[in-house]
Order: structure tokens, then sequence, then C-alpha cells
């Protein structure tokens, strides 16, 4: 998206009074849990350079704000909403949770950055030699179907217009 904040204010213009705004965006990075410690660079290398590459690519493909846009800042300096709230959510990647919930979302995120991954190949091999891009990717499912503690981040921000 390349002016969140036109896009807001068109959003504050057409919602009715009293309406709901939710927005759910995605972090373009890996992380860990917040029940695990340490630095996720050592703890996944191979993730991050994955997600390292793809935002390079992703960057090189459009002129936009990244991701991480302050949604609620956002919102409040274009007025005309209220009771904003913000929300971090991290979604475990592969079954290692031990709470069921957990880890069936974890298993289903594992299945869709499978996916992912999968879909990504031509517009790396785009920017690479295709050899590279096969290790790249075989390197970062490794990591994901076998390392425990890994997640995405998901930033969910909700304000009711004025």
């Amino acid at each position: 998206m390349r002016d969140y904040h036109a896009v807001m204010e068109e959003v504050a213009r057409v919602l009715r009074p009293g309406g709901l705004f939710l927005s759910l965006e995605w972090g373009h990075f890996i992380t860990l849990h917040p029940s695990w410690h340490g630095d996720i660079s050592t703890h996944a290398p191979a993730s991050c350079r994955f997600f390292d590459t793809m935002n390079g690519v992703l960057g090189s493909y459009r002129d936009s704000q990244p991701v991480n846009t302050d949604m609620a800042q956002l919102l409040t300096n274009v007025g005309g909403f209220e009771d904003i709230s913000t929300t971090t959510h991290y979604l475990p990647i592969g079954t290692w949770p031990a709470d069921p919930a957990l880890r069936s979302m974890g298993e289903k995120n594992l299945a869709a950055q499978e996916r992912y991954a999968d879909s990504v190949r031509p517009s790396l091999v785009e920017t690479g030699r295709p050899q590279e891009v096969d290790a790249l990717l075989a390197e970062y499912l490794n990591e994901i179907r076998s390392v425990q503690g890994i997640a995405n981040v998901c930033y969910a921000v909700c304000a009711r217009k004025v």
C-alpha cells in the first residue's frame, strides 16, 4: 500500500458513526514465540535469511510503506476514531506447542508457510540463480519443520468511528 494515511482518511469518511474498523497486519519476519528465549537470528538463521530475501524482493516490486506502519497512531492522526486498541498475536509455526489448540494452529501455519515458500519461488528465481533459490527454500522449509519456538506475528488494531 502506497499511502496508508489516504486510505485511513477514506475509511474515516465512509465508515458510519459507531462502525468498527479492524486491521490485521502480518509481520514480514519470523520471531521466537514469547514463551521461548534467545536470538531468532541464531535460533533460526535460515528462516531469517528467507524473510530478509523476500522483503528485499517485495521491496523491489513496489514502492510502498513497510507493513509495520503504526496503524493506531495513524488512526489517531486522521481523527474521528475512539476506543483504539492494539494487540500483538504470535502464531506458532509447527507442532511444538504443548497446548492442543496452539499445536493445531501451528500445524496449519506450517502448511501455510510451506505453500507460501512454494508460491514465491518464481519471484525469487527472477532475482537469483535457481540453485541458490532452491537451497534457500530447502533450508527454510527444513528449519520450520524441525526447529521449535518459531512463530509469525499478527498485529491487530480495532477502533470505533465517532
